[in-house]
């Protein structure tokens, strides 16, 4: 439950008023009475509100920490009307004050709600910059809340204060594109369409959105690039049929990105199904120069293309290439591994595999294969042993239990 503070004031104009913090106390008590986890942040309004300050020529983080303190004088007088009532709770601070509220650690606030107790996030975020409102959704996913409520001193949102303005619209449902006509620069607006077209697959106006952002300068790392959005349209192209638009995508996104290992990925995929083994060979043999890491995704199919065309001497050739480059590219090694042990060059393989577990003696894949390929010529002793090591890496990387993490 997120209540601003000036929900606290009643019809006074600062400031807390008791009977109505001790009336949103007892609806809080109801609904805690059901058996309901409840969580609740608290605004500061009614005491100082940190952009009013700034407004007022007060420097901006100075102002906001002093709005953050008035929350946890909120979230105090709550914690007293609550437990005036019988509902046992914690004022939990983003700010330490040790005296008057708990430091927030999210293990021990998720056992107060365990143990039956209202949690009253104070202090908001702990950040200057962020509303209540911020910090309200923040501690509601860190929660695992299934919902969030607003009690504020409005019915709705408005397209301008209702308290000063008597024209001001309500909205009953606002839709992004709504907030964009209305402020064309809003990022908010433009990040969260950019996710939520893609959920749709509207692609085309996803990189229309990513490209405005571009535009006001907004930090992008969490946003896919124009040519990461081309590359998730041509794969749904692909999943429906369309080839040939799915193809002229891929094209695009490589112009804008030629190192784009998804890109290349997918336009092998296109062109080994058109039949156009060459192109295919060409573009998945770029992946692992761009990504040795990503070379693992396309060594198979390389692989199995090369072998189809009756090159599969070709395909030892390339890999063998890469590792004079990269002495140390383990997956070039185990894949040249794979293919020496099907011809039957089970002693070659074994030297690169063993040249593979020398440079790292935890690769689990390298002492399976290891394994496999002496199983396969009868040497079932060093089988053995090759397999006796990879279960003793297996039980290394083994994640810890919950029991074992807390001893």
């Amino acid at each position: 439950l997120k209540i601003s503070g000036e929900a606290l004031m009643g019809d006074q104009g600062y400031g807390l008023h008791p009977p109505t913090v001790e009336r949103i106390a007892q609806e809080v008590k109801s609904v805690h009475d059901m058996g309901v986890e409840v969580c609740m942040v608290i605004g500061g309004g009614n005491i100082f509100r940190g952009l009013q300050g700034s407004a007022q020529g007060m420097e901006r983080t100075t102002a906001d920490y002093m709005g953050m303190l008035a929350t946890v004088m909120n979230a105090l007088a709550m914690q007293s009307a609550l437990e005036g009532l019988g509902v046992f709770c914690r004022v939990i601070s983003a700010i330490r004050m040790d005296e008057v509220a708990e430091p927030y650690i999210r293990r021990r606030a998720v056992r107060h709600l365990e143990k039956k107790r209202v949690c009253i996030f104070a202090a908001g975020t702990g950040n200057p910059y962020f509303t209540t409102d911020t910090a309200a959704t923040l501690r509601a996913s860190e929660m695992a809340c299934e919902a969030i409520f607003k009690g504020t001193k409005v019915d709705g949102v408005y397209d301008k204060d209702p308290v000063k303005h008597d024209d001001a619209v309500r909205f009953d449902n606002v839709s992004y594109d709504e907030v964009l006509a209305h402020d064309p620069r809003h990022e908010g607006a433009l990040r969260a369409l950019v996710a939520l077209l893609q959920d749709v697959r509207d692609y085309d106006r996803a990189i229309e959105m990513s490209r405005r952002l571009a535009k006001l300068g907004a930090d992008l790392r969490d946003v896919p690039s124009e040519a990461e959005l081309l590359v998730k349209s041509a794969e749904a192209a692909h999943a429906e049929g369309r080839s040939d638009v799915a193809r002229k995508a891929l094209k695009r996104a490589l112009r804008k990105d030629r190192d784009l290992v998804a890109a290349w990925i997918a336009l092998g995929e296109i062109e080994a199904e058109r039949g156009r083994t060459k192109a295919a060979l060409a573009a998945w043999s770029k992946v692992p120069t761009l990504d040795r890491k990503a070379g693992a995704r396309v060594y198979a199919r390389l692989e199995a293309t090369y072998a189809a065309a009756d090159r599969a001497r070709d395909f030892e050739t390339y890999l063998e290439k890469l590792i004079e480059e990269r002495p140390d590219d383990r997956d070039a090694r185990i894949a040249l591994a794979r293919a020496l042990a099907a011809r039957g060059a089970s002693d070659e393989a074994l030297t690169q595999l063993r040249a593979a577990i020398e440079a790292d003696p935890d690769d689990p894949e390298a002492l399976m294969v290891t394994g496999r390929i002496l199983l396969a010529e009868g040497r079932e002793g060093e089988a053995a042993k090759a397999h006796t090591e990879l279960l003793d890496v297996l039980e290394r990387r083994r994640p810890l239990r919950r029991h074992e993490a807390l001893s």
